[in-house]
């Protein structure tokens, strides 16, 4: 009586020559859960060389429990859409470029259909054809917290609902460039506060074969129950022996929990993006960085996993 299953079923059909539905059904079973334990996804897309649009639904059970996969957020309702252009314009300051879009998800609860979030972007990218591409933006966001949390130590947001907008700003310089950098800021508010985002990065490419990318990302933040500071470090690198062997990595510091994390993947490529993959996590905080020992298991530890995918034609 101790089991888990899971059964979905998923498609896609074109119509035309820009248009696709496409969707999922899913359902799981568990010892002592009968209800609610369902999810289904339905999405309509328009692709033209002017225009691209979308629109869907999705819905999650509380009780979906698929337990050799991973589902970040269950029990809710959520319609989502977005329209983007294309404009191309002639002689007009070296501008290659225009994309103005507009992008927007509500999330309502699955038991009480109360709105828990609620996220309308509203941007347009200029880019030139140096490759230099500029991005301003606007989020008109809404929040509804059913259960008050600690977001820093000290720190607490109450239940509640935060109403928010707020402005945004990245450039970034040809990224097909041997060097280039991006800059990134947002201010506007956050649970009832303001919050300052930056971030800043910089990318190397050495032929085709290898790249890197450092990066710092600061929050600041002022909550009526207090302020607090965040910092991001970054690193990636990635090496291609082939066009099929590469190797990447990923180190990252968090000194909001003081933890370092790293990632290394190898992957041996064969068709269709399947193959023979190898992945190494490592997450250890600091102080036992120093001291080469794990002192708190909590949140720290690491794993090996080697992945195999092959994709063949039964009816050949």
């Amino acid at each position: 009586h101790d089991f888990n299953r899971s059964y979905a079923v998923d498609g896609r059909l074109g119509f035309g020559q820009n248009g696709t539905i496409s969707g999922f059904a899913a359902e799981t079973e568990t010892p002592g859960v009968r209800s609610d334990t369902h999810a289904y996804n339905a999405q309509l897309n328009y692709r033209s060389e002017r225009w691209r649009i979308d629109s869907g639904y999705s819905e999650v059970g509380p009780n979906f429990n698929p337990e050799v996969g991973f589902y970040a957020r269950r029990g809710y309702r959520r319609m989502d859409g977005g329209v983007r252009g294309t404009l191309r314009p002639t002689n007009s300051w070296g501008i290659h470029e225009l994309s103005p879009h507009v992008n927007h998800f509500t999330n309502f609860n699955f038991r009480t259909g109360q709105q828990e979030t609620q996220y309308t972007h509203i941007d347009n990218h200029t880019e030139w054809r140096s490759g230099h591409r500029l991005s301003t933006a606007v989020n008109v966001t809404k929040e509804g917290v059913l259960e008050p949390f600690e977001i820093y130590p000290g720190v607490n947001v109450p239940i509640g609902t935060y109403d928010h907008a707020e402005g945004q700003v990245r450039f970034y310089t040809n990224l097909a460039a041997p060097f280039s950098f991006e800059v990134f800021q947002l201010i506007g508010g956050f649970f009832g506060g303001e919050r300052f985002q930056s971030r800043a990065s910089f990318s190397m490419r050495a032929t085709e074969t290898f790249n890197a990318e450092i990066s710092v990302e600061r929050n600041d933040i002022t909550l009526p129950s207090g302020p607090f500071k965040t910092h991001l470090g970054r690193l990636r690198l990635n090496y291609s022996f082939t066009t099929r062997m590469f190797v990447q990595a990923l180190v990252q510091y968090n000194d909001r929990l003081n933890l370092w994390s790293s990632n290394i993947r190898f992957g041996l490529l064969s068709d269709a993006n399947t193959g023979f993959f190898v992945v190494y996590n490592d997450i250890r905080y600091f102080e036992d960085i120093l001291n080469s020992r794990f002192t708190r298991p909590t949140g720290s530890g690491r794993t090996l996993a080697l992945k195999y995918s092959h994709v063949f034609d039964v009816l050949q």
